[in-house]
C-alpha cells in the first residue's frame, strides 16, 4: 500500500503505509490521513518517517559510532585468537 504525493517542487513522491496482511486497512487509511494532512500543511511525510526512524535507531544504541567500535572489537578479539594452522611461506 503506498501513497503518492507532489511536493513544493512539483515531483511526485510515493510513502510506503506497509504491506496488506501486516497492516490492516484501517491503520493504513489513518496513516494516509495523517500523510495528507501533512502534505496539506507544507510538510514531507516521507522526511518526517525518516527522521523518525534515525530517532528510534539513536535511542536503541544503534548509532554509527557504537557500531563502528562493536566492529572494531570484534576483528581485535579475532586477531589475538590463535590460529588453527600456523601459516606456511609460499615463497
Amino acid at each position: 500500500m503506498a501513497l503518492s504525493f507532489d511536493r513544493l517542487d512539483r515531483k511526485e513522491k510515493t510513502l510506503s503505509l506497509g504491506v496488506y496482511p501486516a497492516v490492516s486497512l484501517k491503520q493504513a487509511r489513518i496513516t494516509r490521513d495523517a500523510a495528507r494532512a501533512m502534505v496539506a500543511q507544507g510538510e514531507d511525510p516521507s522526511e518526517a518517517k525518516q527522521e523518525q526512524k534515525r530517532l528510534q535507531r539513536e535511542t536503541n544504541g544503534q548509532t554509527f559510532a557504537k557500531l563502528a567500535k562493536h566492529s572494531l572489537q570484534n576483528n581485535e578479539r579475532k586477531a589475538n585468537q590463535p590460529r588453527p594452522f600456523p601459516r606456511q611461506n609460499t615463497t
